[in-house]
């Protein structure tokens, strides 16, 4: 999912309807469905007031105002994961190419293929710095941590994760020198040091971790499961973590945004049984 807090918008894909759910935040309805060929993942970049979204094998761009479509690029394979870099106007698609698995590179506003970063597995989850050329890659085929350099476009560094495994969210402290990465064997958030790689700590967190964000304000981490809780985590220091709670959600409740400027992460609930589908919004404190 993704927020425009300016306009007080929600972008909700839901791949079972073929569409594109947009609510409207101040009353909490749906404003507007787009129609989609299974929408996967979206991201709204307020520098260029633009939507972008993945379609099974395509990357859609919508104007953010009229949400007219653009342009759609076809990247002949299975696309996941959706971040950018609004100075360099880059944005990176995780996808599973004609066999090959990487992150395609999108030039924005102007949506075309630029260029490729070869991976040795399916990445699922990935950060890009704001002060630096790096990104930061989950790769729990390998359970590592794959460091590209985006200005050179290779990955420059691995970092081993092992024991832990099933690493699939991550999130970025860039100010405190800190990746963090909810793995799902064990259930558990590692808070890396971003310079070197090393393990600071572990913290027990939700089981089926799929989604996680870190409020730099109030210096906690939330983490999203399927195991139907948020994982709220207190960042004493930048060595120092402690559980601060745990937040029910619903079972299957994997799938979260968090938003800064509106103080709120949402959780999406999906179908169960004859209980419709919903979105959870918790407002922080």
């Amino acid at each position: 999912m993704s927020v425009d807090a300016e306009r007080e918008r929600l972008f909700v894909p839901a791949p079972a309807d073929r569409i594109l759910e947009i609510v409207d935040l101040r009353s909490g309805k749906a404003w507007r469905s787009l129609p989609a060929a299974r929408p996967t993942t979206a991201l709204y970049a307020r520098e260029f007031n633009q939507l972008y979204l993945t379609t099974g094998p395509n990357l859609d761009i919508y104007d953010g105002t009229t949400l007219d479509r653009i342009v759609s690029i076809n990247l002949r394979g299975r696309l996941d994961q959706l971040q950018y870099d609004p100075v360099a106007k880059e944005l990176y698609v995780g996808c599973m190419m004609e066999g090959k698995t990487g992150i395609a590179i999108v030039s924005i506003p102007d949506g075309k293929l630029v260029g490729e970063i070869r991976l040795p597995g399916s990445p699922q989850g990935f950060a890009v710095e704001k002060e630096g050329p790096r990104i930061f890659v989950n790769v729990p085929d390998n359970s590592f941590i794959a460091v590209i350099n985006r200005r050179e476009r290779k990955v420059v560094a691995k970092w081993n994760l092992e024991p832990a495994g099933d690493n699939f969210p991550i999130a970025l402290d860039e100010k405190g020198h800190r990746v963090f990465v909810a793995c799902r064997t064990p259930a558990e958030m590692l808070a890396l040091d971003s310079q070197s790689g090393r393990i600071v700590v572990r913290v027990a967190s939700v089981r089926d971790a799929d989604d996680m964000w870190y409020d730099e304000t109030k210096r906690r981490i939330y983490i999203t499961g399927g195991e139907g809780f948020v994982s709220v985590i207190q960042q004493q220091d930048a060595s120092r973590y402690s559980l601060l709670g745990r937040v029910a959600t619903a079972p299957q409740a994997a799938n979260s945004v968090f938003s800064s400027q509106m103080r709120s992460l949402y959780v999406s609930v999906p179908l169960r049984g004859k209980q419709a589908a919903e979105i959870l919004a918790f407002t922080t404190r």
